[in-house]
């Protein structure tokens, strides 16, 4: 760890912050912690990104510190620091004091619940889908109670008024291990964010009718408009979003948990270091299960185009002239899910055709996006992710410079 880097960063904010009761310019941002004389004033674009260097290089300066603070943790100590060097002079041990005193304190389990909706189920025990567990709040009380007994009046206070309004209310959870209760929230919610995406794109409901969502979840509602002249009125509704529910039963359990590589995509989320090939199909299916949600049209078919260049897009080592985005991933998407030459070629031209459309956007030209554009882009998408998922010949491919072999050996064998 570069200590005398981060003093020096930490003694250039300490130049930059200012003390007691200060007037702050109206449009200027600021920060103020504490009151009075002894409040510290970080005022300013340029101290606010000092604040945050020194804050995010302390954050990353220690792996087990990283998984188990937050970035509001660091924060606070910072201002501690700030504090000592009123009176006195800033100096290395400070900055080690504060990742001392982060290290040892314990970490410890927790799981994080939130609200699940656009899915109903009433078995008698929860439902365990890869790290994740679901709960309907009225059957699996009991169960919540036995496990954290102190728990009860919270559950009430939250969640009680709510689940009158829905018998079918449901909790979802993780478990994640912190050191505190908001680096536990904090964490938590990255990996429910992330099941929000990877469940649409196993649910794989291209027109909307389903949702299954935590803190983004597309809810049903109309929308009315009035459209009048002077001799003329009308009247205008509209309904959009989820209408149906997913009923979370024997077979649909069975999907989610196995289909089309479900089961995969599951042990990816336990699993805590990804290698490459595995990191660029979370990272697809996250920008799929986003685009399947945007109700924009343009802005879904970018994020699919994403998608595609999160999971094949690189720079081939040696080469200072590397192929051309498009070139390089049709041709990738035609060897790998297809076999016949004619299937092949045509899979190409989608796909061209689709960055004909990507450049056109991203450039300032057409923004017209078609559903039947969105539609190729999903479904060669979730082909393409279903076969590295599931299709043997793909399963120990760790790396995208692998996957550019295979390819070569398809191509001139």
């Amino acid at each position: 760890m570069d200590y005398k880097k981060i003093f020096e960063m930490l003694k250039k904010l300490e130049g930059l912050v200012q003390w007691g009761e200060v007037e702050c310019e109206e449009g200027i941002p600021y920060n103020i912690y504490g009151m009075g004389k002894d409040a510290i004033n970080i005022i300013g674009e340029e101290a606010l990104a000092q604040f945050s260097e020194v804050a995010e290089c302390l954050l990353n300066s220690d792996q087990s510190i990283l998984e188990t603070v937050t970035l509001k943790d660091i924060e606070d100590e910072i201002i501690l620091v700030l504090r000592k060097t009123k009176n006195g002079v800033l100096n290395i041990e400070m900055i080690k004091g504060i990742l001392s005193k982060l290290r040892n304190q314990p970490i410890k389990e927790y799981e994080v619940f939130y609200p699940l909706y656009g899915v109903k189920y009433r078995t008698e025990e929860p439902i365990q889908i890869g790290p994740f567990t679901i709960y309907n709040l009225e059957i699996h009380r009991e169960h919540l109670l036995k496990k954290y007994p102190k728990s009860d009046y919270v559950f009430k206070l939250k969640y009680d008024e709510v689940k009158l309004k829905d018998n079918q209310f449901l909790l979802i959870s993780i478990v994640v291990n912190t050191r505190n209760h908001k680096s536990a929230n904090e964490k938590g919610k990255v990996k429910l964010r992330k099941f929000e995406d990877a469940i649409r794109f196993m649910v794989a409901d291209f027109w909307k009718q389903y949702d299954v969502g935590v803190f983004n979840f597309n809810s049903y509602r109309w929308t009315d408009g009035i459209i009048v002249s002077s001799d003329e009125i009308g009247t205008s509704t509209q309904g959009t979003g989820a209408i149906r529910q997913i009923s979370l039963n024997q077979r649909q359990e069975v999907i989610l948990k196995s289909k089309n590589g479900n089961d995969r995509i599951w042990s990816l989320f336990a699993k805590s270091n990804l290698n490459d090939m595995e990191q660029r199909i979370m990272n697809a299916i996250e920008w799929a299960g986003k685009a399947l949600r945007d109700e924009e049209p343009t802005r879904a078919f970018i994020q699919y185009m994403f998608a595609f260049e999160a999971l094949l897009q690189f720079q081939q080592k040696g080469q200072l002239v590397s192929p051309s985005i498009t070139y390089q991933i049709s041709e990738f998407v035609a060897f790998i899910v297809n076999e016949s030459l004619e299937d092949r070629l045509m899979t190409e031209k989608m796909i061209k055709d689709l960055y004909g459309k990507r450049s056109a956007i991203v450039h300032g030209g057409s923004t017209e996006v078609s559903k039947e554009d969105l539609l190729q882009a999903f479904s060669i998408l979730r082909n393409l992710i279903v076969t590295l998922l599931v299709h043997e010949e793909f399963k120990d491919v760790k790396s995208v410079q692998q996957l550019n072999e295979w390819v070569k050996k398809q191509k001139y064998s």
